[in-house]
């Protein structure tokens, strides 16, 4: 009698998995852009937030699952969220350079640009060749405060500590460019 209930599971098992599989292979489907396939994201997030939130709740002094808070509001747009959630990290590590520079981004997602260059800087404080710090901070500067030298000086210093990565790959025309910008604004200058 047990082997024929095993072979009764073992197909079972094959079919379960079999119908699993095309289900997942239907869902792949869609492209990254299509309504239900932002609908599983959105949902998959909401669970995420849910989950992590039990979480903290019976661990709230766990560093990694407030930091995982913080990324999935900043990544469903509850910035608010994702600020407090890094303020809260930070308050248990104080000296995280990656905490601040999400913080950073959270401020600057709010539109608090004067906050998120402060939170860049501190994590620069801690890791002066912090790239996304640096990235960042740059990016804050030029777009948002309109600071083409303060940018500049960002850029290059990621340049100068991190030759070869994909960020000074992506830096490197946006230093041509603001070099490019500055330069004859100060050659204006010297002959006034």
């Amino acid at each position: 009698m047990w082997p024929v209930v095993f072979v009764a599971g073992f197909m079972a098992g094959i079919f379960f998995s079999a119908w699993k599989l095309d289900i997942a292979h239907q869902h792949s489907e869609q492209p990254p852009g299509h309504p239900s396939a932002q609908k599983d994201r959105l949902a998959e997030s909401k669970q995420r937030i849910a989950a992590l939130e039990k979480m903290l709740e019976k661990t709230p002094k766990n560093v990694q699952v407030v930091v995982q808070l913080g990324n999935a509001y900043l990544s469903t747009g509850r910035n608010d969220g994702a600020v407090a959630a890094f303020q809260k990290a930070l308050e248990l590590t104080p000296q995280d350079p990656d905490v601040m520079t999400q913080l950073g981004v959270s401020y600057r997602r709010l539109g608090k640009s004067s906050d998120a260059v402060e939170s860049f800087r501190s994590a620069l404080k801690l890791n002066p060749g912090h790239p996304f710090a640096l990235v960042n901070l740059g990016i804050v500067l030029q777009k948002d405060l309109g600071d083409k030298k303060g940018a500049l000086k960002a850029f290059e210093a990621l340049l100068a500590s991190s030759e070869g990565s994909r960020f000074s790959k992506m830096v490197t025309p946006w230093v041509e460019k603001l070099r490019n910008e500055i330069a004859p604004k100060e050659s204006d200058a010297d002959k006034k």
